[in-house]
């Protein structure tokens, strides 16, 4: 996956041991296509090249996408609720007295995007200065 947050991996691990899974941890690495694979499911994250997403949708697998990149396929999805996210930093923050923000990214990545702008949302609505910092791409 393109970003990591052990609780996505927490929460497969233990829906495995209940449902009697065998997961085959070879594959979890990013942009790597398990040819010759076959087993019963796919938890994927499709947001990189088309020949991986090619290679999921011919499988006709039962297949959960962990991206929002290809919207346009009919597969189940995780994904992070960037609204809470930024509900739950606020309130951390503001909780603890503290009064001026900055969100920072220095990629150009729609789900950073999203977060910064849900950021943005949630300050103005508790009326708390927040400067969004957007890094022009280095050449």
């Amino acid at each position: 996956m393109g970003w990591y947050d052990y609780r996505v991996h927490r929460g497969i691990e233990r829906y495995a041991v209940e449902h009697d899974w065998h997961l085959y941890p070879d594959v979890t690495k990013e942009k790597v296509i398990p040819w010759g694979w076959d087993g019963d499911g796919v938890l994927a994250w499709l947001g990189a090249g088309d020949d991986l997403a090619e290679f999921v949708m011919q499988l006709r697998k039962p297949t959960v996408d962990f991206s929002y990149r290809r919207k346009h396929l009919p597969l189940p999805r995780v994904l992070v609720d960037h609204r809470e996210v930024a509900r739950i930093v606020a309130e951390y923050f503001v909780s603890r007295g503290l009064q001026n923000f900055v969100y920072y990214s220095d990629v150009d990545n729609w789900a950073f995007n999203e977060n910064g702008n849900w950021f943005d949302v949630v300050f103005k609505v508790l009326r708390i200065q927040l400067q969004v910092a957007k890094v022009a791409p280095v050449p």
